[in-house]
C-alpha cells in the first residue's frame, strides 16, 4: 500500500500517477496560476480521499504598544492579522517568521521572538474550510509595508480593538482579544 500526504491524505492499492493526480485536482482547487481557491477546501474530497484541516499561522505584531493588520489581496477579502499557510517541511514557527516578513516586511530574525496566544482549531473559522491556527505575538520595532499578498497594513491601538472598532475577518478578532492577555501577562 502507498500513502501520499496532500493537503489530505491518499491511500491507494497501487502506486499513484501524481501527474494525474494533480490534473484530476487542478480544476477542483485552484482557478489561475495565482492559486485563487474558487472552491471551500472542506469541498476537495476525490473517492479515495481522506479529509485533513489545512495548517495555518497567525501572527499577533506589536510595535510601540499598536497591533499591525493587513488588508488580503485574495479570498477571504478583507483586515487580517498577518499570518498564511504552513509549507511543507517546515515549522509552524518558521512559517510565522516567514510570513511576518513576507506581509509586512518586518523581520523578527528568531524564533525565540514568538509567544504561543493559541491554537484555533473550530472547524467553522474560516469560511473557506477547516483550517487550524497557531498564533503567536511577537514585539518588534520598525514600519511594517505591505507586500506579497497584502494590499495594505496599518498600526491600530489596544484600545480600538477592546472596543472592535475593526472589522477583521474570520475569528481574528478572538485572537486578539487572547493576544492582549498574552501581552499584558508578558509586560508584567
Amino acid at each position: 500500500m502507498y500513502t501520499y500526504v496532500l493537503p489530505v491524505v491518499v491511500e491507494s492499492e497501487e502506486p499513484l500517477d501524481i501527474t494525474k493526480l494533480q490534473e484530476k485536482l487542478a480544476d477542483r482547487v485552484f482557478a489561475s496560476s495565482s492559486d485563487e481557491f474558487t472552491t471551500r477546501l472542506d469541498d476537495i474530497e476525490p473517492l479515495g480521499f481522506q479529509k485533513c484541516p489545512w495548517l495555518a499561522v497567525d501572527m499577533v505584531i506589536v510595535i510601540n504598544g499598536q497591533v499591525v493588520i493587513a488588508k488580503r489581496k485574495n479570498p477571504p477579502h478583507g483586515w487580517a492579522l498577518p499570518g498564511g499557510f504552513v509549507d511543507r517541511g517546515e515549522t509552524v514557527e518558521v512559517a510565522a517568521l516567514r510570513e511576518t516578513k513576507e506581509e509586512t516586511g518586518i523581520d523578527l530574525y528568531d524564533v525565540e521572538a514568538l509567544d504561543l496566544i493559541g491554537v484555533y482549531s473550530r472547524p467553522d473559522r474560516d469560511h473557506r474550510g477547516h483550517i487550524v491556527s497557531v498564533a503567536y505575538i511577537a514585539s518588534a520595532e520598525g514600519v511594517p509595508v505591505a507586500s506579497d499578498d497584502v494590499s495594505e497594513v496599518k498600526l491600530i491601538p489596544w484600545a480600538e480593538i477592546i472596543e472592535g472598532q475593526h472589522k477583521i475577518i474570520a475569528d481574528h478578532n478572538e485572537i486578539l482579544l487572547d493576544a492582549y492577555e498574552k501581552f499584558v501577562e508578558i509586560q508584567g
